[in-house]
């Protein structure tokens, strides 16, 4: 499966769908999902987003202070994300 990168400048639990999380790992016995979060530098995110990604910046000042930021166009771009067991 094709690896989507999306650029956000929020993040919150309800964006994980229900097939997210791996039934019976929970710590109570139901689902569970795991969330990795690293910081990294201006010049990693570059790299990362070079190959494309998908704006999900909600707000039109926080895209052109990222778009001034990374020297890459990042679109204002106020939609709707989640994200299941898939990749």
């Amino acid at each position: 499966m094709e690896q989507k990168i999306y650029l956000l400048n929020a993040f919150s639990l309800s964006m994980l769908a229900p097939s997210a999380f791996t039934p019976g790992r929970g710590v109570y016995g139901g689902g569970a999902a795991t969330i990795l979060v690293e910081p990294i530098s201006t010049e990693q995110a570059k790299r990362l987003l070079a190959d494309g990604f998908i704006s999900a910046i909600g707000h039109e000042s926080t895209a052109a202070f990222l778009s001034q930021l990374l020297g890459i166009p990042v679109p204002f771009n106020r939609v709707p994300c989640s994200w299941g067991g898939e990749t």
